[in-house]
């Protein structure tokens, strides 16, 4: 598996346990970083939005899921990004 990826879901982890700013932080490195596949940043994209959601930060989540849907013609990547754009991500 793509290492990026295993840091993605590791920022997941840090979310889920509530740690929002370390998730976040965690996360902008890996969209701003040389992600090694397209894969892993839409991945990295889609928990940024959804960790900004959770943190009531609506407007930049949208901009997360609008910048997948720029990113990629991949109708899955594209569905999640629609979906949480027109509502928000309530957490797991």
């Amino acid at each position: 598996m793509d290492p990026v990826r295993l840091d993605v879901r590791a920022a997941v982890k840090l979310r889920r346990v509530g740690k929002l700013a370390e998730a976040e932080k965690a996360l902008r490195e890996l969209v701003g970083g040389p992600a090694t596949t397209a894969t892993a940043r839409l991945e990295a994209y889609l928990e940024l939005g959804k960790t900004l959601d959770r943190q009531g930060r609506r407007r930049s989540a949208q901009s997360c899921y609008r910048r997948m849907l720029a990113l990629t013609d991949d109708w899955t990547w594209r569905e999640q990004a629609r979906r949480f754009y027109r509502q928000a991500y309530r957490g797991e």
